[in-house]
């Protein structure tokens, strides 16, 4: 059984080919009634076609390869590990997304991330 009380994943998960790893790894270190915040992409996000990526200071922009998890890949993995969700959040691409990035004019009103609370109930 495993001594955490909060574990918390940010933005990796679409990194990764399964989650089901990472929700039994995650129930291992982490004690009965623990949490786990998980934060990532918004898989219809990433289905319109917005890779995870980032800009190194010279400006070049670094695609990560990315993988769709749809919701219900997430809500499989974590019961069979034993996680309840207890919580779940979802964000929009709004206005002051666009004053930030003005480009993304295009993504207007669509989902760009989530997150889930989970409680490990075993």
């Amino acid at each position: 059984m495993g001594t955490s009380d909060l574990s918390i994943q940010s933005l990796a998960d679409e990194q990764l080919r399964d989650v089901r790893p990472l929700y039994r790894d995650v129930a291992r270190v982490t004690r009965r009634g623990g949490i786990f915040l998980l934060v990532g992409f918004h898989p219809q996000f990433l289905m319109a076609g917005v890779p995870t990526h980032f800009d190194r200071a010279s400006g070049e922009s670094v695609t990560i390869r990315s993988y769709v998890h749809l919701f219900s890949d997430h809500v499989k993995a974590a019961h069979a590990s034993g996680w309840s969700l207890r919580e779940m959040e979802e964000g929009l691409v709004d206005e002051a997304w666009l004053r930030k990035k003005p480009k993304w004019e295009a993504y207007n009103g669509l989902p760009i991330s989530f997150a889930m609370v989970w409680q490990l109930d075993r």
